[in-house]
């Protein structure tokens, strides 16, 4: 009996990464973390639309550690659950943590890849089931395939605000050596000098997703004149 169970268990563990990786294949990706997030986010999003008798005939059609997976967290209780398609789209978003651009095609490739490893007819029937506005997203036409783009990343985040920063730094540069030199003009400075530092600020902040300073002219200080 002790020689059993881990033969069952590496069975069950085999099957699991197999389904796995055929959802890999339909996603397009070699990231298994992707995977099981996107796995367990569309199980979850369906599960909680199905009645109770759908939800367990379902199960029974899913490995043994996938089945785990999809009853985790399920109240009997509160299914069928009211949610139109963009609750659902935003649930699966949040769950799978990919972009809500890409949810549709990643739900439809999970899709395509379970009705392939489901008996025939059970995805169907599951399907059937589903609000008319979440059926259509769910059993879409898979997009060509591709890896879903993650939402991003603290690293991501941080390079970004790095360049943003350095942009507005550039542009205040630019700016200031308008400013200041009709201020304290080396040389005769007219309106279409301090407008051509504004739009090259302008320029920097466009680059960044800023709108920036409008490109009118700054007339000098008195002092200045």
């Amino acid at each position: 009996m002790s020689s059993h169970r881990p033969t069952s268990f590496a069975h069950a563990e085999n099957t699991a990464h197999h389904w796995l990786a055929t959802i890999s294949d339909h996603l397009g990706t070699t990231d298994s973390h992707l995977t099981y997030r996107c796995t367990r986010a569309w199980l979850h999003a369906v599960r909680d639309h199905l009645s109770v008798d759908s939800t367990a005939k379902l199960a029974a059609q899913l490995p043994e550690l996938l089945r785990g997976v999809f009853y985790e967290g399920w109240d009997p209780s509160r299914v069928p659950t009211e949610q139109d398609a963009t609750g659902f789209v935003t649930e699966f978003v949040l769950s799978a943590r990919v972009t809500t651009a890409h949810a549709a095609g990643t739900l439809a490739a999970i899709t395509a890849a379970l009705r392939s490893l489901l008996a025939p007819g059970t995805l169907n029937h599951v399907i059937a089931q589903l609000p008319k506005g979440i059926r259509l997203l769910v059993d879409a036409e898979p997009e060509p395939r591709r890896e879903p783009p993650r939402a991003p990343g603290t690293q991501e985040r941080l390079e970004r605000l790095e360049n943003d920063v350095r942009a507005l730094a550039e542009a205040v540069r630019l700016l200031a050596r308008g400013v200041d030199a009709t201020i304290v003009p080396l040389e005769p400075v007219d309106d279409d000098g301090m407008s051509q530092a504004t739009r090259q600020a302008r320029q920097v902040l466009l680059a960044i997703g800023r709108p920036g300073p409008a490109a009118e002219p700054v007339p000098a200080r008195d002092g200045a004149r």
